[in-house]
């Protein structure tokens, strides 16, 4: 009996301890996240005061902003979203293309060791010496 008494204690006490480390470590969690967004938020005010009724390139900007219409504004955002979109494409697709010649090219040296290189880049562009 005394040793059940004496686990349970001891369970007990783990168990306290554990949640006494989660919710610590849950506060300092939210420390970090909005402490973080405090300092953006600090660092930002302080480059917009700085700017604050000098002329600027961002002062340009906006006013090329204000005179598009709202129709134009949301067309070039589409369009360089799009420009965005098709040049991060493009890397995930040479990445994987990559990925998978490489494993290929393991495969098939497994079965024929002899075999020979078809000379293509790994990552599926042309070579420099076939560009010109």
């Amino acid at each position: 009996m005394t040793t059940s008494v004496r686990r349970a204690d001891v369970e007990g006490k783990w168990a306290f301890y554990l949640r006494v480390a989660d919710n610590i470590g849950g506060v300092l969690k939210a420390l970090v996240q909005y402490g973080s967004l405090a300092l953006i938020i600090y660092w930002l005010t302080g480059a917009v005061e700085s700017l604050a009724g000098k002329y600027t390139f961002a002062d340009i900007g906006i006013k090329f902003l204000a005179q598009m219409s709202i129709s134009q504004s949301i067309s070039y955002a589409a369009g360089a979203g799009g420009v965005l979109y098709g040049i991060r494409e493009r890397k995930l697709r040479r990445d994987k293309t990559e990925y998978l010649a490489r494993r290929n090219r393991e495969l098939e040296e497994r079965l024929d060791p002899r075999r020979s290189s078809s000379r293509l880049t790994g990552r599926g562009t042309t070579r420099k010496e076939d560009r010109e």
